[in-house]
């Protein structure tokens, strides 16, 4: 069984509206899915994804992989 979409004005997509990284408005939308699913309490044969919104400049960073995954642990 597929889940159905979400919608955009969804109440869990709220968070999204804040850049993850610096708390300005967010632009783009990511989805953080890790490759350690037990780490993150993913039952055996699920997985745990993570949507979270950026803003432009924060995109453009170097490091922002890293960063995004510092800022969800």
């Amino acid at each position: 069984m597929t889940a159905p979409p979400i919608a955009p004005d969804d109440p869990r997509l709220a968070a999204i509206g804040r850049c993850l990284l610096c708390k300005a408005p967010a632009s783009i939308t990511g989805l953080f899915e890790p490759s350690a699913q037990a780490l993150w309490g993913a039952p055996a044969g699920k997985a745990r994804r993570i949507a979270y919104g950026v803003c432009a400049p924060c995109f453009e960073r170097a490091d922002l992989m890293d960063a995004v995954e510092q800022a969800l642990w």
